[in-house]
């Protein structure tokens, strides 16, 4: 990257790092119409099903069905809102129906649905109510647990949040809602999962030695949970854990009818301006974590690189550094966003460990941290000096730099590479491909 304060203030928006993973496997089927018979099928025979499943006078149980029940649905399809299809399929199953099986699913399902879904079950359960057919005991309770209490637990890297939530039904013990907030993957929510008895499962998240907890009220469970589940949802194929699909309606239920609305929520790393970021490098290279002289150059190079990924790409923090993200850093970021000479890409494992050491550092882990951190380096560095090189790896901006660097293009030369872009967007697709590579 350039170093003049002007090329950085020149930068604009930036596309949202994905962190590599593998391809999710094809959706079961394509997206369908709600009165798509095989779906009426589906959908007729969970509500024969309720008249058994929904049967007991817990409203948690009630609660847990109706939750695993758009669990099935969650991911599965192709350009579809799950939940709408799943909502309407119901509905038309249900006017047909007009039967307490109906009435009740329904009940349980606007608990884990989004307003406007839960507003036209509610309304049809209404409906369906004034023929006579019998309210469920637990209509006016579920999704309306009371909040016991929170918490909040880090993990040593900063790699991802667990949150607790305690609720309680009256009369009823209590349970845990935990979820995995994952800082490296857009700090989405990866995982979800209800336990109970809720002491049992909080004093098992306590005993980890890797985790410290402190205590969180309400408002702050909604504000970190909020965010967290809204990107997961912005995903076409989210990357998460095996039992997020199962308990994410408990999530979004609970968000709706149990916790506060929290209207405003700030970041715990709020954005570093470019000032602070320069000032952050020249400590770094001011401190005993600094190469000698003669690698100075390559040093500022990379800081100003781990800069961008942090800042601009990542979670926001440039001294939070683990193995995770060593990994994304060399075997993603660089080789997809950065062209480098082969002196910079032989220097820079190094210059990376030097500011590893200092910016873990400056956040105060310990050295078998540091240590753990700095071997992903060495595990990782094969990889990065093979992606690094890769046309299959870069990404368009990085690829259509080195088509200008090929033609001698500088980047950096405003009229020559806006004429540079003319002649090449007048180009035929299939050229402009093979260019790329």
């Amino acid at each position: 990257m350039p170093k003049s304060k002007q090329r950085k203030k020149s930068r604009g928006s930036r596309v949202k790092t994905q962190p590599r993973r593998s391809a999710p496997s094809p959706p079961p089927f394509p997206g369908l119409p709600s009165n798509d018979p095989g779906l009426q099928r589906i959908v007729g025979k969970l509500i024969a099903e309720a008249n058994h499943d929904l049967r007991p006078t817990d409203p948690f149980n009630a609660e847990l069905w109706a939750s695993h029940v758009l669990g099935i649905f969650y991911g599965r399809l192709i350009d579809v809102d799950e939940e709408c299809l799943l909502v309407e399929a119901v509905s038309l199953a249900a006017q047909r129906r007009k039967d307490q099986a109906s009435l009740w699913v329904c009940r349980a399902l606007a608990a884990v649905t989004d307003a406007d879904h839960a507003a036209e079950l509610t309304d049809l359960g209404d409906r369906l109510a004034t023929r006579g057919l019998a309210e469920p005991p637990w209509a006016t309770s579920i999704g309306r647990p009371a909040f016991v209490e929170g918490w909040l637990g880090t993990e040593e890297y900063g790699d991802a949040d667990a949150i607790l939530a305690v609720f309680r039904y009256e009369g009823f013990g209590d349970h845990v809602l935990s979820a995995m907030v994952d800082h490296n993957l857009d700090s989405l929510l990866k995982d979800a999962f209800v336990g109970w008895p809720a002491r049992d499962v909080v004093t098992e998240w306590h005993a980890a030695s890797d985790i410290r907890f402190k205590a969180i009220d309400a408002a702050e469970v909604a504000a970190r949970l909020r965010p967290a589940l809204e990107i997961t949802d912005t995903y076409a194929f989210a990357p998460v854990g095996d039992t997020f699909e199962e308990f994410r309606g408990i999530v979004a239920g609970r968000l709706r009818l149990a916790l506060p609305h929290v209207d405003e929520w700030s970041s715990p790393v709020d954005p570093m301006a470019y000032d602070e970021r320069d000032s952050l490098v020249e400590e770094f290279l001011g401190s005993p974590f600094a190469p000698d002289p003669s690698a100075r150059e390559h040093a500022e190079r990379l800081a100003e690189l781990a800069m961008d990924f942090k800042c601009d790409d990542a979670d926001g923090d440039p001294l939070r550094w683990s193995p995770v993200v060593v990994e994304i850093f060399l075997c993603d970021w660089v080789p997809r966003k950065v062209t480098l000479t082969d002196e910079e890409i032989g220097a820079f494992p190094g210059a990376l460990r030097d500011w590893i050491r200092f910016a873990l550092a400056r956040r105060g882990l310990g050295p078998d941290a540091v240590a753990e951190t700095l071997s992903a380096i060495d595990e990782f560095e094969p990889e990065f000096r093979e992606a690094v090189g890769d046309p299959a790896r870069f990404g368009p901006a990085k690829a259509i730099v080195n088509a200008m660097l090929a033609d001698g293009i500088d980047p950096a030369d405003g009229p020559a590479r806006d004429a540079w872009i003319e002649r090449f967007n007048a180009l035929p697709e299939a050229e402009r491909q093979r260019i790329l590579g």
